[in-house]
Formats: structure tokens, C-alpha cells, sequence
């Protein structure tokens, strides 16, 4: 008896800002390929991770938990034993399981572990040694291999970027752009879509004997610094043609310190626009390679003629400052650039459009096992399946608002977030508190958190972020149910 349900693919880039894909206004950047998948599905404009930091936003994707369930919400996590996750489920429901690229989800296992096929890159993974010129034993892994079997040899970077504040020698630096020898198709990414593509040819084929359905997540390491990429794509953009955001004139007042302190700490702070032109160029031709591989993969279901039964999902574990508040990549503070991601998903019975709805990136955990026929397990945390927005169908609960988390990234900074429509407050455990009116204040420049014609909306938001904190065990509680009265 033939399998109706349909195949799931799922593109998952690294610190990916929601401004980098044209059809969520890049205006600069090339992203045809995305562009027309949000043109043929849903694209969500209100979609967040419930953390911006890598191995625990991945975590609560693979399980529907929230990251402080296994502990501190930092990366290196480890997943608690038995709790049932993506590969488990998926798998007992029948569905082939492939794997492809960055890993990142647990510190214990690796993708094979659960039931995956493709090649296993335990923790972060990224081969960037390769580029060292001390790699040595290092070349013992699957993308040398593959460079040595397509004759491409080790490639090497010139013209690298490194974080502005030369004369700190304490501060940690940050690698953050080289242009790698070699043709396109010897760069990482290129490596981690052709090995998806190859998995999706696989099961296309044994698909053909049996009928079973397939899941194969492909994930990239990009476009997260160091931003590797070879030519055309290196000078793909000019500088000089990207425009200096309203968020880039912070000054830090009414701010919290740790934000200052934590530019200065990745060596960034008093950069000019120019430094940061330089970098973002690189970043959006990083962006526009991982589109291209896009395509690449889309024209393989095509041709394999799994296209028109395939579920495609393209999005991010969490977004990039980008220079934005003079801050880069992810860390204590909870702006929407790193907080809000691009979702999109396009397949049989998607509707096509825009929606407004608040999502979380962990809601695709149930939203797959709906796909697949599967029921989530119990215990998991704020995530509702999206299909009924997807489809049409009844039963998705709207939400008012969505509650988000951090606890450290280079070292402890407890904080915690509540962000409706209008409003974002967030708590921060060892610091002054922020609150932001997004509609008079879209860049999150003004802290009114002390403002007294914000008093009402403040003490809304925090009952909501306590009673949150409350009905999923948030070990923070304590900390706001000792102060909040004095807010």
C-alpha cells in the first residue's frame, strides 16, 4: 500500500539576520531561490527562536523543550536521557532520516545516534582547521575526504578580517572573513548540499521499491563568521552600497553595561560604519552561496520527481547583530536581530502568503510529527503544531506574545524576555531592565524601562514573563519574584 505522506526537507542555516532574504527586504542582498519558495508557501514576519544562542535553540527544535529544561542555556548542552526528539519520532513513524552538515544539538551524541544517515560532525563540527596551515592530524574527516576525491585539494584564504580593536590584547578575537581558493564547489557549503542531495537521491530511489517517506534535515554553517567563501561570491556585494542601520548610532545610555562591556570584550566597540561595510559584504555573499545551494537542492527533489510530495522548510537557529547596537553575532542582550527569524514553508496544501502570527522556531518540532502522522509527546514546552496556519485548518491557539531566554554565551548573564506586538520588556538578573516600544521605537534605541507613562505596561508584561516563568519551571523565578514589586 502506497505512503501518502509527504517528504520533509528542512534547510537550517547559523545565525542567519532576518534582513539578509529579499522577501523579507533585503534590498541589497540576492536570495532568488528562498524568495521563491516564501512566494509559493507561508512566510512567517513574527517568527522567534526561544534563544539565540546555537546548541540550545537546536535543542529545543529536536525536542520541543525549552533549553533550561537540560540546564543552563549555553552551548555544549547535553540532552537529558529519554526525552523523545525528531530523529526518535520521525523514525518511528517510518519516515528515512537523513542528516547533513552542522550537528550542534547535543554534546553527547551525534545525528547517527539517532537514527540519521549522512556523516556525523559531533559538536560544532565546523572544518575550518582545514584552512590552518598546522592542521595535520585534523585532515581526518568526511569534507577532506571529499575535497580529495573531487581533486580539489586543501583550499587556502587570503585577504581575512579580523575584529577592529587591535590595540586589546585581552579582548577575545573574532575571525571574521577570508576569501577561500578553490571553485565553488570545494567550499563547505556546497559540500553539505551535495551530501543532502545525495541523500535525497537515496531515498528517492528506495522510495520507488517500498513507498516510505523521507526527512532529511541539511544543515548549514553559514553564514556565521568566519565568513570562508570563495569568488564570485566574496566580492559579490560593494561595500560602499550597504547602509548604515538606524540601530548603528547606540550610545549605550539607559542600556544595560554588559552590552557595552561585551562590544568591547569581541573587540568591536568604536568600530565606524566602514569596518563593519567591509564584513557584511562578505556576510551577504555568504548568504546568497547558501541560497544558490538552495536551488540546488530544490532542482534535485525536481528532478527526482519528489518535489510536488515534499514539505520544504527553510529556516535559522538565531539571527546576527550585524553591527547593529556596535554588538556582532549573539550574546547577553535580546534585540530582534538575533531574536527573530526567517520561517518559511512551502509544499502540497501550504497556503501561500504572509502571516502575522507570533511562532516559535521550536513549534516546527510538533508541526513535522503532524506532518508525519505522529503525535508529540507530552511535556513539551509553549510549541503548538503550525499546520493550521499552513493549511487553513482549525486548531491553531493565536498568542499574545512569546517568552524567550539566556543564561550565558563567553560567561553568565541570566535574562529573560517578554515581546507582544507593541512592547518588549526583559529582565536581566544583574542588571538594569529594558523596555522597549517597538512601534515608536522599532530599533530598540530608548530604554523607557524607568519611564513612568510606561508604569502600566510594565507591570503587565512582567506578571506575564512571571506566570511564563512559573508554568514551565524556569529556575530564574525566584530571581523576579524577588524584585519585581521594586521595577
Amino acid at each position: 500500500m502506497a505512503d501518502d505522506r509527504p517528504n520533509i526537507v528542512f534547510v537550517l542555516t547559523d545565525e542567519q539576520h532576518f534582513s539578509t532574504l529579499g522577501y523579507m527586504g533585503g534590498d541589497l542582498v540576492q536570495t532568488p531561490h528562498i524568495d521563491r519558495l516564501a512566494a509559493e508557501g507561508m512566510w512567517f514576519d513574527r517568527a522567534f527562536c526561544c534563544t539565540s544562542i546555537c546548541s540550545p535553540s537546536r535543542a529545543a527544535l529536536f525536542t520541543g523543550r525549552l533549553p533550561h529544561r537540560f540546564g543552563k542555556v549555553r552551548n555544549g548542552l547535553a540532552l537529558a536521557e529519554g526525552v523523545p526528539n525528531l530523529g526518535q519520532l520521525l523514525g518511528d513513524a517510518g519516515y528515512r532520516l537523513g542528516w547533513s552538515g552542522k550537528w550542534h544539538v547535543d554534546r553527547n551524541s551525534v545525528p547517527s545516534d539517532h537514527g540519521f544517515e549522512g556523516k556525523d560532525f559531533p559538536g560544532y563540527g565546523y572544518p575550518f582547521f582545514l584552512f590552518k596551515e598546522d592542521a595535520g592530524p585534523c585532515l581526518d574527516n568526511d569534507y577532506y575526504e571529499y575535497l580529495v576525491e573531487n581533486g580539489y585539494g586543501v583550499p587556502t584564504l587570503d585577504d581575512t578580517y579580523d575584529t577592529y580593536l587591535q590595540d586589546q590584547p585581552l579582548r577575545c578575537t573574532v575571525m571574521l572573513h577570508g576569501r577561500q581558493s578553490g571553485p565553488v564547489e570545494a567550499s563547505i557549503p556546497y559540500f553539505v548540499a551535495q551530501e543532502g542531495i545525495e541523500l535525497i537521491r537515496r531515498f528517492s530511489e528506495r522510495k520507488c521499491h517500498d513507498g516510505l517517506p523521507f526527512y532529511t534535515q541539511i544543515n548549514f554553517w553559514g553564514p556565521h563568521n568566519p565568513c570562508f567563501i570563495p569568488e564570485p561570491y566574496y566580492s559579490m556585494y560593494d561595500p560602499a552600497e550597504i547602509a548604515e542601520p538606524a540601530a548603528f548610532g547606540e550610545d549605550f545610555s539607559g542600556k544595560p553595561t554588559v552590552h557595552k562591556r561585551h562590544s568591547l570584550f569581541r573587540g568591536v566597540y568604536g568600530a565606524p560604519w566602514s569596518f563593519w561595510q567591509e564584513h557584511l559584504a562578505k556576510y551577504l555573499g555568504y548568504c546568497t552561496l547558501i541560497d544558490d545551494q538552495v536551488g540546488r537542492i530544490r532542482a534535485e527533489l525536481a528532478a527526482s520527481g519528489e518535489w510536488e510530495n515534499t514539505i520544504f522548510v527553510f529556516s535559522t537557529d538565531h539571527g546576527d547583530m550585524m553591527g547593529r547596537h556596535q554588538l556582532i553575532d549573539k550574546g547577553p542582550f535580546m534585540y530582534d536581530d538575533t531574536y527573530r527569524v526567517p520561517l518559511v514553508v512551502a509544499g502540497p496544501g501550504v497556503r501561500r502568503g504572509r502571516c502575522d502570527e507570533f511562532a516559535y522556531l521550536h513549534d516546527l518540532f510538533p508541526t513535522l510529527l503532524d506532518w508525519a502522522g505522529a503525535e508529540p509527546p507530552e511535556g513539551i514546552d509553549l510549541a503548538q503544531s503550525l499546520r493550521p496556519l499552513l493549511t487553513g485548518e482549525a486548531g491553531w491557539s493565536a498568542r499574545e506574545e512569546v517568552f524567550c531566554e539566556f543564561d550565558e554565551q563567553a560567561y553568565p548573564m541570566p535574562q529573560r524576555m517578554v515581546r507582544t506586538a507593541a512592547h518588549k520588556l526583559v529582565f536581566n538578573a544583574a542588571d538594569i531592565c529594558e523596555l522597549y516600544d517597538l512601534e515608536r521605537d522599532p530599533h530598540e534605541l530608548d530604554n523607557r524601562i524607568d519611564d513612568p507613562a510606561y508604569r502600566e505596561v510594565k507591570h503587565d508584561l512582567l506578571e506575564r514573563l512571571l506566570a511564563y516563568q512559573r508554568a514551565t519551571g524556569d529556575p530564574e523565578t525566584r530571581r523576579l519574584e524577588a524584585i519585581h514589586w521594586a521595577l
